[in-house]
């Protein structure tokens, strides 16, 4: 992905150091976890891979994302994260308004989860999605609230607005609206 195409993608964004601090953050989530983790931004009615840090330790599926690759805004869990800051920003009700009050969408399928969590300016705009992807048994292993806490504090330290988001127990979390099995998109 080229500076040219991502300014067009960010025309808000004066901050030539943009990509280098998402560079940073991604690069750390994913040090910090194992976990695959990119950052995505709003093209039409799909969202762009501008960045992907691999996992060191997970094998690469030929299915996965990789950097450049578009998704529909409504099959993913960065698209969902968009959604609720952009299209949908005024739902009063529903999965939107539920994702933007929690401050991520975590999606779980089969094999695989992810969790989108946006990047805020520090004039609090919306600028794009970060998303940590893994196994199912990856999740297992790095809770969900270390995850948040980790992209939360890796957006702080370059600058970003932290997105306010309520930590739900545990064990409250296959009940709550913003987890959605990936079967339920198709």
């Amino acid at each position: 992905m080229n500076q040219k195409k991502i300014n067009e993608l960010l025309p808000h964004i004066k901050n030539n150091n943009l990509l280098e601090q998402i560079y940073r953050i991604i690069n750390n989530i994913r040090d910090y976890s194992d976990l695959a983790t990119s950052f995505f931004l709003e093209e039409g009615n799909n969202c762009i891979c501008i960045y992907r840090a691999h996992s060191n330790i997970e094998i690469i599926d030929d299915n996965e994302v990789k950097q450049g690759d578009r998704l529909s805004l409504n099959r993913c869990a960065s698209g969902h994260v968009i959604l609720s800051h952009g299209k949908q920003r005024n739902d009063k009700e529903g999965f939107y308004k539920d994702i933007k009050d929690q401050g991520y969408c975590l999606l779980k399928g089969y094999e695989h989860s992810s969790l989108a969590y946006p990047v805020m300016s520090s004039c609090g705009k919306f600028v794009g999605s970060i998303c940590v992807f893994g196994t199912k048994e990856s999740f297992m292993f790095f809770q969900k609230d270390y995850i948040l806490n980790l992209i939360d504090s890796q957006l702080q330290i370059e600058g970003f607005v932290s997105e306010k988001r309520r930590l739900i127990s545990a064990n409250s979390l296959d009940s709550h609206a913003n987890i959605v099995n990936y079967t339920a998109l198709e």
